[in-house]
């Protein structure tokens, strides 16, 4: 088994420094850029399942290529990718240091109306970029939504574009080779799980409902269940919020039924539309401002661009969908299994411990 080493080079321009995290998939790496004199993470393919399946690592220069080309600061920053001498494909990433949505909700709770609509409204910019370019996530959840430390009262970025899915795909399946759904089954359109080579943007537009959903009750409006199939719950839709939280404004529970709307033609017109309404309901601006302290300008969504290669084309991906990543929340200690698909707990990137209380 190859494995990174401490103080190996990748590249000529970044020094390992020590592992962070490991998984079924890999394991994460912080180093040290030495052209930019500062810690980045990088992320490691394991090279035995590269060997056994080619599209792994095609994955992985496939998602450092979409995050580059996206270049928003709501999407993590790319700065290199490849394969070393020994056969190991990498990322080399920015480092973040935070928590994700699921685990701050596992540790405080449900959250106000107010700051769900902040970070959905940060989420919107980077996935209406994505959505213009024909690019759509397929799993967006609280373990991909990270809440970074920064200067900024709350800054989010989105996490895990491994399994996103492009217009110029040659057709697409959600069914790795062992059955396994590829995404988080509880966040899924309902397309995105009975016809996924038909899903286009609006299947986002649902799992970021489920999200908000999640978010304001701490609960899911949807769990597989022996008794009430998905498409049974789908069909009926969730329990009102207005139920569960009646000091929401009014108009809650009409966001929700179009958000989680089971025809996605009953859905909003876009993401931006869809963030618009919730802050309006929240009674905050459009873009979420009150995330930015007062007499700061926002930051642009425009990250600083870097050599990508040609542009992203989906033809050297055959599409045959794998296991995504995932590395544990713990920061040391033996290699685990990738845990199961509904697990929030878990870290799926690079991040150091949130240093906030």
């Amino acid at each position: 088994m190859v494995k990174p080493q401490a103080g190996a080079i990748l590249n000529g321009q970044v020094r390992l420094i020590e592992p962070i995290a490991d998984g079924g998939m890999g394991s994460v790496w912080i180093a040290h850029h030495l052209a930019l004199d500062t810690r980045v993470a990088v992320k490691f393919l394991l090279s035995e399942l590269a060997a056994a399946d080619p599209t792994l690592k095609r994955r992985l220069k496939r998602e450092a290529r979409i995050t580059a080309e996206l270049r928003s600061v709501h999407a993590v920053q790319t700065f290199d990718h490849g394969v070393t001498e020994e056969g190991l494909g990498y990322i080399v990433m920015e480092l973040l240091e935070g928590i994700d949505l699921g685990r701050l909700v596992e540790l405080s709770g449900a959250l106000p109306l107010d700051k769900v609509a902040t970070i959905v409204a940060q989420v919107a910019k980077v996935l209406s970029r994505a959505h213009k370019i024909g690019i759509v996530h397929r799993d967006i959840k609280p373990a991909n939504i990270f809440l970074v430390d920064s200067e900024y009262d709350l800054f989010v970025k989105v996490l895990d574009f491994g399994i996103a899915k492009s217009a110029k795909s040659r057709g697409d399946s959600v069914v790795t080779r062992e059955g396994a759904l590829m995404g988080t089954v509880e966040f899924m359109s309902p397309e995105q799980a009975t016809a996924p080579s038909e899903i286009d943007f609006r299947s986002d537009l649902f799992s970021l409902g489920v999200l908000v959903y999640y978010g304001l009750t701490a609960r899911l409006p949807f769990e597989m269940s022996d008794d009430a199939p998905l498409v049974t719950q789908w069909q009926k839709g969730p329990p009102r919020v207005s139920a569960l939280l009646p000091e929401l404004p009014v108009g809650i529970d009409s966001w929700f039924a179009r958000a989680l709307a089971m025809r996605r033609e009953d859905r909003f017109a876009g993401v931006a539309e869809m963030s618009a309404e919730l802050a309006a309901i929240a009674g905050l601006p459009a873009g979420g401002l009150r995330s930015i302290p007062a007499g700061t300008a926002p930051p642009t969504d425009t990250a600083p661009p870097f050599d990508t290669g040609p542009p992203l084309d989906d033809d050297d991906d055959d599409e045959r969908a794998t296991n995504q990543w995932v590395v544990p929340e713990r920061l040391s200690g033996a290699p685990t299994d990738p845990p199961s698909a509904g697990d929030r707990s878990a870290q799926q990137y690079p991040t150091r411990p949130s240093r906030r209380s």
